[in-house]
């Protein structure tokens, strides 16, 4: 029986594991810099995995109390740290909702910008860059009063 426990504490020790380098990963320079469909394509892609992760947890929970009929209570430790995973899990799956919605109205106004740049018959060059005001925004750009 200590086995299954093991078990268990083993898939936890994983998930805690793969939400701090998830983590890491969002909070990395080198992400930041990546174009910005690609950061959404990598949020997209998380959300995904961190149902995947909460669902490690949940059947590693219930394996324990098939194995023990009854319950899962002589070990508060494994219960207690599977649900403060499933809470982080849960934070994490809000901010990255969050970032993507911010990252998608990015690229709608970027996209937007680009239909303007061709019906203006600008090219995506140098010279379509240099045309936005260095203090400028994408908004005032794209107003007709800007």
């Amino acid at each position: 029986m200590t086995e299954e426990w093991e078990q268990c504490e083993k898939k936890l020790k994983d998930v805690k594991s793969w939400l701090e380098k998830a983590k890491q990963t969002l909070d990395s320079p080198l992400n930041k810099k990546r174009p910005l469909r690609d950061q959404l394509s990598l949020r997209e892609k998380m959300i995904g995995d961190i149902t995947i992760q909460k669902t490690k947890i949940n059947m590693s929970i219930e394996k324990l109390q098939v194995h023990f009929r009854s319950g899962v209570t002589g070990q508060p430790d494994v219960v207690e740290g599977s649900k403060e995973l499933m809470e982080l899990l849960d934070a994490l799956l809000v901010d990255i909702n969050q970032q993507s919605k911010t990252l998608e109205a990015a690229v709608a106004q970027l996209d937007q910008l680009q239909q303007v740049s061709r019906r203006l018959g600008l090219t995506p060059s140098i010279r379509c860059v240099t045309c936005v005001p260095p203090a400028g925004s994408l908004a005032s750009l794209l107003s007709p009063w800007g």
